[in-house]
C-alpha cells in the first residue's frame, strides 16, 4: 500500500551558515533557539496527527558533527522536546543526501 503524505512543510534553518559565522567552532545560542522553535513547531503539528514525541525520529548531519557543541544541542533536543535525533556519519549522509 502506498504511503500517504499527511503533511508537507519546510522551514529553513541556517545551521551551516551560523557555524561558519562563528569560526566553525560552535552553534550560537540564537541559532540553537531558532532550531528549538522550529522543532517545537513541527512536534506540535505531528502531535496533531497522532504522533507522540516518543515516536519522532530524525537525523543530524555534518554541521552537528563539526560543531563542538553539536552533541550537547542534540541532547538538549532530546531532553526538552523528547525528539531523538541521530548524528549520522559522512558515508551514510552521502548515501541519503
Amino acid at each position: 500500500e502506498p504511503q500517504k503524505v499527511l503533511f508537507s512543510e519546510q522551514e529553513e534553518a541556517l545551521f551551516s551558515h551560523d557555524l561558519a559565522s562563528n569560526g566553525g567552532e560552535k552553534l550560537s545560542p540564537a541559532m540553537q533557539e531558532e532550531g528549538m522553535r522550529i522543532l517545537s513547531k513541527f512536534r506540535k503539528i505531528a502531535s496533531g496527527h497522532g504522533c507522540s514525541a516518543d515516536d519522532m525520529r530524525g537525523i543530524a548531519t555534518a554541521v552537528f558533527r563539526k560543531a563542538k557543541n553539536g552533541g550537547e544541542f542534540l541532547q538538549r533536543i532530546r531532553d526538552e522536546l523528547g525528539i531523538m535525533l541521530r548524528c549520522i556519519d559522512q558515508k551514510l549522509e552521502g548515501k541519503i543526501g
